[in-house]
């Protein structure tokens, strides 16, 4: 069976900002993203000051990029269920996908996103790679660790 990996990005608008498809399927998630982070020349969109990206398990623990807790598989068999991944579809995918979230006046499936002011970043400020990997990485790790419990916990409460 074929397969790929692939790299997105979303703004909080949810339209795609960044693609990287065509890696294969057995490239680990750590080595394509650090290779895109040394690749200028492909504009990989950092996510501003204060904010960060929710990235899978693959992704390294560094300050601006939140992954799940280790070890825990949260989503593998909804995709044992699919079918074989194509490299032009999910292009396509995602520029339809775009096209319909800009175009679309009203969306009632973005409509509830939409309006919770909750998940807008509160100032827009640009990240440099420079304060991504410094180091001390160690202490990014446990930063995001820091916050990704805060999260959970503000779910388990509610």
């Amino acid at each position: 069976m074929t397969t790929q990996n692939v790299m997105a990005v979303c703004d909080f608008n949810m339209c795609f900002t960044f693609a990287w498809v065509g890696w294969e399927g057995v490239a680990h998630d750590a080595q394509v993203f650090l290779e895109a982070l040394r690749r200028p020349e492909l504009g990989f969109p950092h996510p501003p000051r204060g904010n960060y990206y929710l990235v899978d398990a693959g992704y390294p623990q560094m300050s601006g990029y939140l992954g799940p807790y280790k070890g825990e598989c949260y989503h593998l068999p909804d995709f044992r269920r699919g079918s074989s991944p194509r490299v032009k579809i999910v292009i396509a995918s995602m520029a339809l996908h775009n096209f319909i979230r800009i175009n679309a006046r009203m969306d009632m499936e973005f409509k509830p996103y939409d309006d919770d002011q909750g998940l807008f970043p509160l100032n827009e400020e640009e990240s440099r790679v420079d304060s991504l990997v410094e180091e001390d990485g160690s202490h990014h790790a446990r930063e995001m660790e820091e916050e990704r419990d805060r999260i959970a916990n503000l779910l388990i409460s509610h």
